[in-house]
């Protein structure tokens, strides 16, 4: 797949077969980093992408700015496209235009696309929809987001990492590792279990509600193993998570 394909094919189709296109171009255990219109710093874009290796980059509207700092190896797996509410003129124009009057956010349209998608996907990661230096001018764009990604996670059945503070958990068992504060938040009533390395730990099926605050301010020193019921997340406030 190369970026030039990507932009061809897409300015030859209008919104109602835009989804139908994307698909066509997610290959098999796609690696996506999805980079948004917020802050980020050349050095820890370079640290995720050589990390995670993405084979698509998707740029969401205001996310064309990090294109400069994204490696010139990685350059051809870029798609940039949005409504150009929140993207600059001066950082180039996006690879497709969405409408600005529609029902939903330039995300929310990128995960409906992945949700329709009969392939699966390797790994799902976002970057730049978290404010880490200042208060957030717009908390509902957060909010939303954090309900978009919930979804996403919920219907693809996969682990999603948000900004390196928000990890995103379907139904089942995880573990990972990790030295800090954290917290576990459900948007739905949901039971879960906590047990590893954490001071707080849920050793029977607990029944919690939503944003229940149950799960605020756990600390953990190592594994930690989270069963859930339904899909859920943790924020992790001590320092950033990684994999």
């Amino acid at each position: 797949m190369t970026c030039y394909l990507l932009k061809n094919a897409l300015k030859k189709t209008n919104m109602s077969n835009l989804k139908i296109h994307l698909i066509k171009y997610f290959t098999p255990k796609t690696r996506i980093l999805i980079l948004g219109p917020l802050e980020l710093t050349p050095k820890v874009l370079k640290r995720i992408c050589k990390r995670m290796a993405p084979t698509l980059i998707l740029l969401i509207d205001g996310g064309i700015r990090h294109k400069s700092s994204i490696p010139i190896s990685l350059q051809e797996n870029i798609l940039s496209l949005g409504d150009g509410d929140s993207s600059d003129k001066r950082h180039g124009p996006l690879m497709f235009q969405l409408p600005t009057k529609k029902k939903f956010s330039d995300l929310a349209f990128v995960t409906e696309a992945m949700i329709s998608c009969p392939l699966s996907f390797d790994q799902i990661e976002l970057l730049g929809f978290i404010n880490h230096q200042h208060l957030e001018k717009r908390i509902d764009h957060l909010l939303f987001n954090i309900g978009v990604i919930q979804h996403l996670t919920s219907q693809l059945n996969q682990k999603i990492l948000m900004d390196e503070k928000f990890l995103f958990l379907p139904p089942g068992i995880a573990a990972f590792n990790y030295n800090g504060l954290f917290s576990t938040l459900s948007l739905t009533a949901n039971r879960l279990k906590i047990t590893g390395s954490v001071e707080y730990k849920l050793l029977k099926w607990t029944s919690i509600m939503p944003l229940e605050t149950i799960g605020l301010s756990n600390i953990a020193s190592g594994k930690v193993q989270i069963n859930t019921k339904e899909p859920m997340m943790i924020y992790f406030a001590g320092s950033k998570f990684s994999w």
